[in-house]
């Protein structure tokens, strides 16, 4: 390789060493959370235009939401929750990609059959929260990578640090909510986020 490709192969290896630091710092060091009254619609347009600015394909990045809908949640972690979740779909594939988000007000009861397994046993399903969807149509979850999915490091992306999945669970856990993958589907994966909202009892 010439002296050129030799320097943008050091900046991108640079880059993502310096990706990963950030991740783990992230994750080493997720702070409790501030609760505050948050539009989210304002939310999820903001992490819309944040994936949608570091693509690399063709994305659609479609929103489903009550305009007035607002929870009491750190915003700016839920943010960070979604913004994983989109860039492991852009990043999943070189191909166009859609993406589906949507977002109500539910009880945990409502969404806990959806996981299929026993989740969360201290929450009580008469607990009003904020349920998110995360939905692409991209390849999907290999089944050998699904066990370690949330384990940091775990990552077989090639490039992956193995850390967005895992700080996406942290800071849900830290907010006394669940976040979980439903893989049954024709293509791709759903991820379900859900977070108490204590303003709704």
């Amino acid at each position: 390789p010439d002296m050129v490709t030799l320097a943008k192969i050091s900046a991108s290896e640079s880059d993502r060493i310096n990706a990963t630091l950030t991740n783990f710092l992230k994750f080493a060091k997720t702070p409790a959370p501030v609760r505050r009254a948050a539009s989210v619609p304002q939310l999820l347009r903001e992490v819309r235009a944040t994936v949608l600015a570091q693509c690399q394909p063709e994305v659609t990045y479609n929103i489903v939401v009550d305009e007035e809908l607002t929870a009491t949640l750190d915003a700016n972690q839920i943010r960070q929750v979604l913004l994983n979740l989109g860039l492991n779909s852009v990043q999943a594939t070189d191909a166009p990609v859609t993406i589906d988000v949507t977002a109500r007000h539910v009880r945990f009861a409502e969404v806990l059959p959806l996981s299929g397994v026993a989740l969360a046993g201290h929450l009580d399903g008469r607990q009003e929260g904020v349920h998110f969807t995360h939905s692409d149509d991209g390849p999907g979850i290999p089944e050998d990578a699904r066990p370690g999915m949330f384990v940091p490091f775990s990552s077989k992306k090639p490039g992956g640090s193995g850390l967005g999945l895992a700080i996406a669970q942290r800071i849900a856990d830290e907010h006394g909510g669940v976040l979980f993958p439903e893989f049954d589907l024709e293509r791709g994966v759903r991820f379900h986020l859900w977070i108490p909202d204590p303003q709704r009892g």
